[in-house]
């Protein structure tokens, strides 16, 4: 399989070691340490041949990705986006925990902490996850071609879209 996205990554403040091709326990991505960053967590997907409720196998014919097992979903869309030509989302939301799963390419995601206000930049690459809890704002640029699934339990809200001007 090669050194490519080989062990599971864990950072935050619970983080534990983890065994190469384990995920958390609870199934869930792990918060990042601090303001801003515990409103969002980022997995790495393992790659391996194990059965496991989220992972990647990356063979010869092509990769299949088990992104969610057992969440319910109501939304599932995808956006791709291109190096200098914009970004996506721009905002936060008051109720709506968002996942995002990056298919291709790297990406800066810009968030920011509604209530502390604590800003703070994470890169993303193919193959991993974030989850952006409420009331954290956050856009996507692309550093790479990009392609991404978005996805997350509830329905569409226009009500709880609030635009956020990210300041440079």
């Amino acid at each position: 399989m090669g050194s490519r996205g080989e062990r599971a990554v864990k950072t935050g403040p619970n983080a534990r070691p983890q065994a190469e091709g384990t995920v958390p326990r609870d199934g869930r991505p792990v918060p990042l340490e601090g303001g801003a960053l515990s409103k969002v967590g980022i997995e790495t997907l393992p790659v391996t041949r194990a059965f496991l409720r989220r992972k990647r196998l990356i063979e010869d014919r092509g990769e299949l990705a088990l992104i969610e097992d057992g969440m319910c979903m109501h939304h599932l869309g995808y956006f791709s986006l291109i190096p200098g030509q914009g970004f996506r989302g721009g905002h936060f939301h008051e109720r709506k925990t968002e996942h995002f799963y990056v298919i291709a390419g790297e990406l800066r995601l810009e968030i920011q902490d509604m209530d502390t206000g604590q800003r703070t930049v994470v890169p993303l690459n193919e193959g991993q996850k974030a989850v952006i809890r409420p009331r954290c704002a956050h856009r996507f640029l692309a550093l790479k071609p990009a392609q991404v699934i978005e996805y997350y339990e509830g329905v569409y809200d226009k009500e709880d879209d609030h635009p956020h001007r990210f300041e440079v």
